[in-house]
């Protein structure tokens, strides 16, 4: 009989790559039930599986007590009504935007990556990330602050070093970017903005649809340095912040996405020296294992960059990553939450703070880039725009 953690695993499997799974009658108790739609809840993932949940209780392929059936319509309704509240945002942020700076800006992370979802509505909202680079910032912050007059806005103490918030009534926000991230280490700083800098680059952007948006035209990073940034990302979430299934699924979408636009070996000539260079070679093996292994990649679409081990069937992961991957996956399931601060958090079991103490201890000293070396640095700008 499959278990709690292998029958979400499965659903969310089908959610994203439309993997074939039909569970088996399930004789869950209250608290089976309740354990399960608390792990969709810590992995930011709960709207994509309850759908699937849905999909199997109207057919009568699974029987599932009347009181969870009403919670999980309403996340998946409300989840819904949250990206409407965000669509709005992000249509009045490109029109006052795109029609004044010099370079269009671009769109990072939440919205961007669930466009690539088979139901860009079910991905779990957080706030609207736009990047709009350190010589449009000025800029860019004064027609905001115009086009959001309600949005609460950061004074000089509140202005972060990579990015501007407003903040709005409704709980949503708009991040504005001055950098995609910010790396402490100045030698990684270093390699990462040289990256960056050609990523973002008008002649290397790459255009996107939203159908989410009533086809909106946007723009998003260069695809070979916004899987590498997508990646960096969700480390970071790993090693300090808090981290969820959902952010392996945005990566896992993104390398499939990027595929098939990019060849395999342009994409390996571009990763293996920059992730060396980053010494995260490790770290990417480990969660491309997560990728493929757990959510269904396909392993043609995942470069593996320490070794040709991969075919258009399998990948043969070497017994280092196999074993750090579960105990990553591992970490991930038993703690799990993308904001440490957020209401997902509530009810979170015993595990999380055990795994913390026991993984990143292990991290920092198998792995070079950790907490001081990349991180979004939250220290106080010495700039506000007026």
């Amino acid at each position: 009989m499959m278990s709690i953690a292998e029958i979400y695993i499965s659903y969310l499997r089908r959610a994203v790559f439309s993997a074939s799974f039909l569970p088996e009658s399930l004789s869950w108790t209250h608290q089976d039930w309740s354990s399960f739609i608390q792990l969709c809840q810590r992995q930011a993932t709960a709207p994509l599986v309850f759908n699937e949940v849905l999909k199997d209780a109207a057919t009568g392929q699974i029987d599932v007590p009347s009181a969870y059936l009403t919670h999980m319509k309403s996340v998946c309704a409300h989840n819904m009504l949250s990206q409407q509240q965000f669509l709005l945002i992000l249509h009045q942020t490109w029109s006052a935007l795109s029609s004044s700076l010099s370079n269009p800006p671009l769109l990072l992370k939440g919205f961007a990556l669930a466009e690539l979802y088979p139901r860009p509505d079910l991905r779990t909202w957080g706030d609207l990330d736009v990047y709009v680079g350190p010589d449009n910032y000025h800029a860019a912050a004064q027609i905001l602050r115009a086009t959001f007059p309600q949005a609460i806005h950061p004074n000089e103490e509140g202005e972060d070093l990579k990015h501007y918030n407003f903040d709005f009534p409704d709980g949503n926000a708009v991040e504005m970017h001055r950098a995609t991230m910010t790396i402490l280490h100045p030698r990684a700083a270093c390699v990462y903005d040289a990256l960056e800098k050609e990523g973002v680059a008008p002649e290397h952007i790459f255009p996107l649809t939203l159908s989410s948006a009533s086809n909106l035209q946007v723009h998003i990073p260069e695809l070979k340095f916004n899987l590498l940034f997508t990646f960096l990302h969700a480390w970071h979430h790993f090693v300090d912040t808090g981290i969820g299934m959902k952010h392996f699924c945005d990566l896992a979408l993104l390398a499939h996405f990027t595929a098939a636009h990019i060849s395999a070996a342009d994409l390996e000539s571009y990763l293996r020296p920059n992730l060396r260079k980053l010494h995260l070679t490790e770290a990417w093996n480990m969660m491309g294992y997560i990728c493929v292994e757990k959510l269904g990649l396909a392993p043609s679409e995942w470069v593996y960059p320490t070794e040709k081990h991969t075919n258009s069937h399998t990948i043969t992961w070497d017994s280092w990553t196999r074993q750090q991957g579960e105990r990553m996956f591992s970490c991930v399931m038993n703690g799990g939450s993308c904001h440490p601060s957020s209401p997902e958090r509530v009810g979170q079991n015993k595990y999380e703070e055990r795994d913390r103490r026991r993984h990143l201890p292990w991290l920092q000293r198998k792995l070079l880039t950790l907490k001081m070396n990349l991180m979004d640095a939250h220290y106080v700008y010495p700039y506000s725009p007026e």
